[in-house]
C-alpha cells in the first residue's frame, strides 16, 4: 500500500497530463523511428515490424490506419506485412539477418514458407542476399528420399532462455508499484493488445525503472516483460524526453523514490521473517 503523503501523485489532474504527455511523445516517437528504419537492411526492416506492433498496441483499431495512412511512407498492407516479418521466428532472427536478401517484398514472400523449407533453403544458399523477387517464386525442393539425412533439416535453434526467476519477482514488483501510481492494473500493462495512456505510461516507466535503476540491459527488460529490445529501447527514450519538463521530472522521481522504498521493504522481508 502507499503511503498517505504519496497521494499527491495519483491527482487526477496531473497523471492525465503526464500519460497524456507521455502517449503523445510515444506515438509521434515511433512514426518518425518507422519512417527513418523501414527501408535498407533487414534488420531495419524487423525493427520497423516491431515499432509498428508497439504503434498499434498504444492506439485503436482506426487510429492505427490513420496514423499509417497519414504519416507513414507506406499504407497499412505495406505496414501489416512488415508486421508478419517481425513476427517471424526465423526472418526476425538477428543471426539470420547476413543470409537474408534486404528488402521487405521478398521477406513477405518468405514468411509464406513453412519453417522447415526455409530453413533448409537458406542453409543450402538457396535464399541469400543478392536474390531476386522471381528466384523466390521459382524455388523448389525435391522430394526427401527415404535415409536421404542430407535433406532433412537441421534442429531448430534452441528457444531463448527463460527470464531469472529473481528477476521476474522484481520486475512483478516494479509492474505492481507502477500500476497503482498510475492508476492502472497489471493485467491491462501486461496485455499485448491496445494500452490506455495510463497502462502505456505505467509500462514506459517500468522499463524505464528496470533499465535505469538496475541497470539491465535491453535484452534483460525485453525478457521480463515479454516485449522485443525495439520496444524497450524506444519506452526508455520516451520516459527521457518526458522527463525535460521540469514538472514531470519531479513525478517521475517521486515515482522511482515510492518503488525504491517498494524495494527496501521487500529485501528486508526475510530478515524479519528470519528474526521472528
Amino acid at each position: 500500500m502507499m503511503a498517505a503523503n504519496d497521494e499527491p501523485l495519483q491527482a487526477v489532474s496531473s497523471l492525465d497530463r503526464i500519460a497524456d504527455a507521455a502517449h503523445t511523445a510515444s506515438v509521434d516517437g515511433l512514426l518518425t523511428e518507422i519512417t527513418r528504419t523501414w527501408s535498407g537492411m533487414v534488420s531495419g526492416i524487423v525493427r520497423t515490424g516491431n515499432l509498428l506492433i508497439e504503434l498499434k498496441s498504444q492506439t485503436g483499431h482506426g487510429e492505427w490506419e490513420s496514423l499509417v495512412e497519414a504519416r507513414l511512407p507506406f499504407g497499412v498492407n505495406v505496414a501489416l506485412r512488415l508486421m508478419q516479418i517481425a513476427s517471424h521466428p526465423i526472418l526476425s532472427n538477428p543471426e539470420r539477418a547476413a543470409d537474408l536478401p534486404p528488402r521487405w517484398s521478398i521477406l513477405a514472400e518468405m514468411v509464406r514458407l513453412d519453417a522447415d523449407t526455409l530453413d533448409t533453403a537458406i542453409r543450402k544458399g538457396v535464399i541469400h542476399p543478392g536474390m531476386k523477387r522471381e528466384d523466390l517464386r521459382a524455388l523448389r525442393f525435391p522430394a526427401r528420399a527415404p535415409g536421404d539425412a542430407s535433406a532433412i533439416p537441421d534442429a531448430p535453434a534452441e528457444p531463448p532462455p527463460e527470464p531469472d526467476v529473481a528477476d521476474m519477482a522484481h520486475a512483478w514488483r516494479v509492474i505492481h508499484v507502477m500500476a497503482s501510481l498510475c492508476n492502472s492494473s497489471v493485467e491491462e500493462i501486461m496485455a499485448p493488445t491496445r494500452l490506455s495512456a495510463r497502462a502505456t505510461l505505467a509500462r514506459q516507466l517500468t522499463v524505464y525503472a528496470l533499465s535505469i535503476n538496475n541497470g539491465w540491459n535491453a535484452t534483460r527488460v525485453a525478457r521480463v516483460i515479454g516485449r522485443d529490445r525495439t520496444t524497450v529501447e524506444h519506452a526508455r527514450g520516451v520516459i527521457e524526453e518526458l522527463r525535460e519538463d521540469p514538472d514531470v521530472d519531479t513525478w517521475i522521481d517521486r515515482a522511482c523514490s515510492v518503488l525504491a522504498k517498494a524495494q527496501e521493504l521487500a529485501d528486508d522481508q526475510p530478515q524479519r521473517i528470519a528474526a521472528a
